[in-house]
């Protein structure tokens, strides 16, 4: 049975290389999630999808 793989390389070049969502640090709600909470909420994001995918 295949597995799913999540791109979570893919979904960080776009935030930090495409989008450069640091600059965006000083708008409301963006100063609240720093690059190492946007990694976490991909990785929990990455484990749901597994899981779902398991079913």
């Amino acid at each position: 049975m295949p597995t799913y793989k999540a791109p979570l390389r893919e979904f960080r070049f776009l935030l930090n290389d495409v989008l450069d969502i640091q600059r965006y640090s000083n708008l409301p709600g963006f100063a609240d999630a720093p690059m190492d909470l946007i990694d976490q909420v991909l990785e929990e994001g990455r484990n749901f999808a597994k899981a779902c995918w398991r079913r």
